[in-house]
């Protein structure tokens, strides 16, 4: 099964992919969000051309657990996303997705030897994607 997974931000959206089957994730794209109907259709064409067959989104609960401000616009994203596509979504916890992929991103700078490296910046959303994915998949599969 083929996934997209969405690490929701107002500003940005994450994506990555996986494939349940190798339980391998990547990186895919960082969306820059503009006009939600814009980010809705590109999220809906790629998903028809990579033939995606389920959507993971996280949710960025708060340490309790609990629903944030920013998990519920998480959800409302998804719902309207539900409205365009006809695919499975589902949500997950998202905990400490953005730290692991800061954690990783320093790593990646520092190897090349740098500061801050033109291009890394973004590597932090979609990378947070795939980090949703690893979990969903070490959950599901």
């Amino acid at each position: 099964m083929k996934l997209l997974g969405i690490d929701y931000g107002k500003r940005k959206i994450g994506l990555a992919m996986a494939d349940s089957d190798s339980k391998i994730s990547a990186p895919y794209d960082v969306l820059k969000y503009k006009k939600e109907e814009l980010v809705l259709n590109k999220i809906k064409d790629i998903c028809q051309n990579e033939k995606i067959e389920k959507i993971i989104i996280g949710l960025p609960l708060s340490n309790e657990g609990e629903p944030t401000e920013s998990s519920l616009s998480a959800e409302v994203f998804g719902k309207k996303l539900g409205e365009k596509i006809d695919l499975p979504i589902e949500f997950i916890s998202e905990a400490f997705s953005s730290s692991q992929a800061r954690m990783d991103r320093q790593s990646l700078i520092d190897s090349l030897g740098g500061d801050n490296i033109k291009g890394v910046g973004e590597y932090l959303d979609s990378h947070s994607a795939a980090i949703i994915l690893d979990n969903y998949l070490s959950d599901k599969f």
